[in-house]
């Protein structure tokens, strides 16, 4: 039984340049503003994508992302965490009211968490206990914290009056020697809730709308589209995460660049690729003749096994 899916990951781009560039760099994750109207919220992360097309059904793909290939065995795929793309709709449970709920409970919990400070957690922590006790307090869930929290009202007082309360108690807790205990205790049980936290953000960096208002990045033309049609794997880094990793000053500076620094390139060998599709001989012979052990990912008897032209008979 002939498969539907290619053996292949297929990464297009519509310039010779980056073609270049990833031969001598690697994949770099660039920002993407992704859009889920549905859920009226845009997903921006740093991501590299590809499609799992065979070549020869990839033309109204190439009309949209470039003629330009490199094609790459999905085991070295899987290996780099390049995984399959969650298509989603308005009814898929990914996004239902309550999911949508926790999500904005979480990141408002979360937002200020510095996982290298060890009492960050334990703040965290508290903001996650004052945040339950109102809610259980006012018999009702608070869909949109980090706006009806900070608005001055009754629900900022009680924030605010459950806050004091806590504070209070832990002064009861010190004065018999027992806050240390009620720390360690607490810490554990919010490291437990981080990591379920991380599951739940770890969804959406890989959740993609079936269908929606797309605009092709060739063409600049707006139109409808089922983008299940593009069968995308990717590679996602988180970019309010990365924040932590590199520095308040690097991340901005990566938000302007619009792509992360090259320590977070997806690199390959010469076992990894299968394929660079380029216009024609002239591209061929350029591009073999700046290769070198230097400067590029592969040797250069590899490039001139897996080069070849859109002109060529290409076969799965």
């Amino acid at each position: 039984m002939e498969r539907l899916s290619s053996d292949y990951l297929y990464h297009f781009t519509g310039s010779f340049d980056t073609i270049n560039k990833i031969m001598s760099n690697g994949f770099r994750h660039s920002l993407s503003k992704e859009r889920l109207s549905f859920a009226n919220s845009i997903q921006e992360n740093f991501i590299v994508s590809f499609c799992d097309i065979k070549y020869s059904e990839s033309l109204a793909h190439q009309k949209c992302y470039g003629q330009y290939a490199l094609a790459l065995t999905k085991d070295w795929g899987i290996k780099k965490g390049i995984t399959p793309v969650t298509y989603i709709h308005g009814n898929s449970v990914n996004f239902s009211e309550k999911s949508r709920y926790l999500k904005n409970k979480n990141r408002f919990i979360f937002e200020q968490f510095n996982p290298f400070k060890s009492k960050s957690l334990n703040k965290i922590f508290k903001r996650y206990i004052r945040l339950s006790l109102l809610e259980k307090r006012i018999d009702e869930k608070i869909f949109n914290p980090s706006v009806e929290i900070r608005q001055d009202g009754d629900l900022k007082k009680q924030y605010n009056q459950i806050d004091q309360e806590l504070s209070e108690y832990v002064k009861e807790l010190e004065k018999h020697g027992l806050e240390k205990k009620f720390i360690k205790y607490v810490h554990v049980l919010g490291e437990n809730i981080l990591d379920l936290i991380g599951h739940l953000e770890n969804t959406d960096w890989l959740s993609r709308s079936y269908k929606d208002q797309f605009t092709c990045p060739q063409s600049g033309e707006t139109f409808d589209k089922v983008l299940y049609d593009e069968r995308e794997w990717r590679s996602v880094q988180d970019a309010s995460w990365l924040k932590i990793d590199f520095g308040a000053g690097k991340y901005e500076k990566a938000l302007g660049n619009g792509f992360l620094p090259e320590k977070y390139n997806l690199k390959f060998e010469d076992q990894d690729i299968v394929r660079i599709v380029v216009k024609n001989e002239k591209e061929k012979a350029e591009l073999l003749s700046k290769i070198n052990s230097n400067s590029h990912l592969i040797s250069s008897s590899k490039l001139k096994q897996v080069l070849t032209t859109r002109s060529e008979e290409l076969e799965e």
